[in-house]
Order: C-alpha cells, then structure tokens, then sequence
C-alpha cells in the first residue's frame, strides 16, 4: 500500500507563512494597544510612561524573528523520508513472494526421487517425512515463513501510515494556524480546531494462526506453544488518503501567542499519538519474537520440527566428525 501524503516542501511552504504573519498580527496588537489607551487618555498619553509607543516600535522590530523556530518545528514531522521506508516495504514483499514457488519447488522434484525407482529405505523415508514434506504443500513450513514475512510487511506499512498521516496532520496544523492567526482581532473570533489522522493510523487485526506442518512430528502438535503471531495493519481514511477533520484541539485565540500557544500544544499532541501508534507496532515485533523464538526453543530442545523450522538432522551433529560418516564403509 503507498500512501498519499503532503511533501516536505509542501508543508513547509505553509509552515514558512506563519512567522512573518504572526509578527505582523503582532505589530497590529501593538498598534490596537496604543490607540486604545490613547483613546481613554488622550493622545501622546503614553509618551513618558514606561511603555511608550516609541519603546514598543523599537521591540517589535526586535520581534521580527521572534518566530522563525515555527518553520524546523515543523520540518521534524517530514522525517523519517517515507519513500526509504517505502523501499524497505517492497524489499519484504519481495521476500514474501519468493515463498510462492521458485527454488522451493525443487521440494516435490526431491520427493520424486524417493520411494519406488529411487532412493529407497529408512533414511529415504525420514528424510521425506521429516523434512522434504514440512517443506512443501499449502500447511508447510514455506507458508507459515510466508505468514510471518506477510505480517512483517504490513507492520512496515503501518509504520508507513503513521508518518503518512503525520504529514497530513502536519500540512492541516500549519494552514488551520494561519487561519486561527489571521482571525486574531477579529471581533467574530475564530472557533478553529484541529482532529489528528495520525490517531488511529495502526489498527489490529486478527491474528495469524502458523499452520502445523504435515509430515514428521511437529512441535505444534505435540506440544501446547502459542503458534498465533499477532497482525496490524495501517488504518486508511478514503483510498489510499488520509483526511483531516476538525477536532477538539484548539487554535483559534484572541492574541498571537495565544494561537503559537495552541500550535504547540497540537504539535506535543501529535509526537504524543505517534508514540501510541508506534507502540501498537512494537507491541506487536516484541510478541510475535517471543512466540516464534519460543517454537524453536521447543523444537530445538525436543528433537521435533516446529511450523516455522524443519527437524534438525542427527546427521548434522556428525559433520564435524568425519570418522562417524565413514564408519563401516568399504
């Protein structure tokens, strides 16, 4: 799934208007100051006081940049680049292809050399049963190493739909601030509120049963292991886009900062719901290892085959040792 979302150079574009416009929203508070108090106390009634209009043309100037950490407060959202993320997606889909067929279709052309006409006898019997039969057919250790490799992928594009709608929450923060910023002084006021689309960008779904492999003895079978890896996948407003809505957090204000106060309060609460979304997806890695590592714990110390590992040949302890393969040979 590739997702559709704001460029970096989107966002900031936007992000680039809320600076100078947020000072000069503040130079017309400051104007609107003085000529209310001079309203009630007379003209030049500021001037020998401490703030005199003088005094507060001269800090504003001094404002004029006051603002300009709103633009790299934004650029953060625009990381991870989601496009590396994207490759590293396609690379797992590519490794859950090649379970489909290719080399592990040689599995039934080995069996095809077995039993009558073939290799015949004990060995070629165990050898087909604990190892080329768990390797081949749909409940075989091939599809349930696809499952995993299947659940791997969507974990990524999870991860994808968190920065995905990241950059969409990002792009509506920037254009709703100025919004809220421009309404500043505006006697209607401005209602302006913001929902995340990053909340809700993983959701789960059901877990994967690993099939017990056929052939041989399993160690699905024989002993009670959990042979459920658990599934999420990324959440999908309309197609493949992720669509802001308003919500309860609030931008609009009835002063300057007040609206840059806003904006930050969202953007803690956006690095707060990416957190809970990315904790869905770690949840999920450290669950799945457990379960899967545990399966070939068992298997390893119980001399039997798991879903995801074929049985350990006893001959394999004997490659180290010469003398034990050539025993009793002419």
């Amino acid at each position: 799934m590739a997702y559709q979302y704001p460029s970096k150079d989107e966002i900031l574009a936007e992000a680039r208007k809320i600076p100078p416009l947020a000072w000069k929203k503040m130079k017309e508070e400051t104007d609107s100051y003085v000529e209310a108090y001079e309203a009630q106390h007379g003209e030049g009634s500021l001037n020998g006081v401490d703030t005199s209009p003088r005094d507060l043309a001269e800090w504003m100037d001094s404002q004029e940049h006051a603002y300009d950490w709103i633009v790299g407060a934004f650029e953060n959202f625009t990381e991870p680049d989601i496009s590396a993320l994207e490759a590293l997606t396609e690379s797992m889909r590519t490794a859950e292809k090649a379970f489909e067929g290719g080399g592990l279709g040689w599995i039934d052309t080995a069996k095809g050399y077995m039993g009558d006409g073939g290799w015949d006898g004990a060995l070629s019997t165990n050898f087909v049963n604990n190892f080329l039969t768990p390797m081949s057919g749909p409940e075989s250790i091939p599809d349930n190493q696809k499952k995993i490799a299947m659940v791997l992928r969507q974990q990524m594009e999870a991860n994808e739909a968190i920065f995905a709608a990241t950059r969409t929450d990002a792009l509506n923060l920037a254009q709703r601030t100025i919004t809220a910023l421009e309404a500043v002084g505006d006697k209607s006021g401005d209602d302006t509120g913001l929902g995340l689309a990053v909340a809700g960008a993983v959701i789960s779904v059901a877990g994967v049963a690993l099939a017990p492999v056929t052939g041989g003895m399993s160690i699905a079978a024989g002993l009670a292991i959990n042979c459920t890896i658990e599934a999420v996948k990324g959440g999908i407003a309309v197609g493949d886009k992720f669509v802001p809505e308003d919500g309860d957090i609030p931008l609009g204000a009835d002063t300057v900062n007040g609206v840059i106060r806003n904006m930050a309060d969202a953007m803690t609460k956006m690095y707060e719901t990416i957190s809970t979304e990315e904790d869905k997806i770690v949840k999920t890695l450290n669950t799945n290892y457990t379960n899967i590592t545990t399966l070939r714990a068992a298997a390893n110390s119980s001399g039997l085959s798991s879903p995801v590992m074929p049985l350990r040949p006893n001959l394999n302890a004997s490659m180290n040792n010469g003398g034990k393969l050539t025993d009793g040979l002419d």
